[in-house]
This record gives structure tokens, sequence and C-alpha cells, in this order.
């Protein structure tokens, strides 16, 4: 690997395999909570949810949704923690592990929406949509 350029060759063994296109619906969607996470992989920290559920082939997929990481009554993150059961109240701590323990295989339904992009076709989980079943 070259240190300056941080380059690597590619080896004779190097192969990808072009994945086939995702195929979901925009709509309504059912599906399982797989994790919660906390997350920074932007100059933003926020919380990070994943859903499996099926596509238009009806085979297994996960999807994720984000939440800024900021917990008020009203914010994304509190709002989606009160559909969860938990009673958020203004100056009391919330224990994300817990939440993450909690919510972790619960049913949900939730809505989907396309968006093309140069960098390719992204099928985005609209947060407030998200619903405990």
């Amino acid at each position: 690997m070259n240190k300056e350029t941080k380059q690597k060759d590619i080896e004779s063994n190097d192969i990808l395999i072009c994945a086939k296109p995702l195929e979901l619906t925009d709509g309504l969607h059912e599906g399982k909570i797989t994790y919660f996470v906390s997350s920074n992989r932007s100059e933003y920290d926020y919380m990070e949810v994943g859903i499996i559920t099926d596509d238009n082939n009806n085979e297994e997929i996960e999807l994720h949704a984000s939440f800024p990481r900021y917990l008020s009554m009203g914010s994304s993150l509190g709002k989606f923690l009160k559909k969860a059961g938990f009673n958020i109240r203004s100056g009391e701590p919330t224990n994300l592990s817990d939440v993450a323990d909690t919510i972790r295989n619960k049913k949900v339904t939730f809505q989907t929406t396309t968006e093309e992009t140069d960098k390719g076709t992204f099928h985005n989980i609209i947060v407030s949509t998200i619903q405990f079943i």
C-alpha cells in the first residue's frame, strides 16, 4: 500500500458481485426492530434504529432511520420513545441502553419513500410514521 496516496493494488482475487436492485414500494410496511444505537458517522450525534422488513420479492431487507441525539418532549426522538411506551419527563434521565433492550425485536409499522440521487436509489423510512404494534 502506498502510504502517501493510500491506494492499494488490486489483487487477482479481488472480486465484486453486483447486487440486484432493491425493490420496495413506497407506502406502509410492517417490520421488526433489530437495533437502536448511538452513532456519530457525521459531524452530528444521532440515534439510529434498524428495521427489517420484506421487499417486493419477499426477501428480507434492513432499513435504517435516524433521530438527532436530542431528547425533549417534542423532539423526534422524544416522540419515538413515547410511542415505544417510555415516560419522558423534562429534567429526568432516560437510559438509552434500557431503550435498546426494550424495543429490540418489537414489531412496528412505518411508511417509506424512495429518493433518487446521484449516489443511488434510497428507500427512506419516514421517522414520524413509525408505530409500535
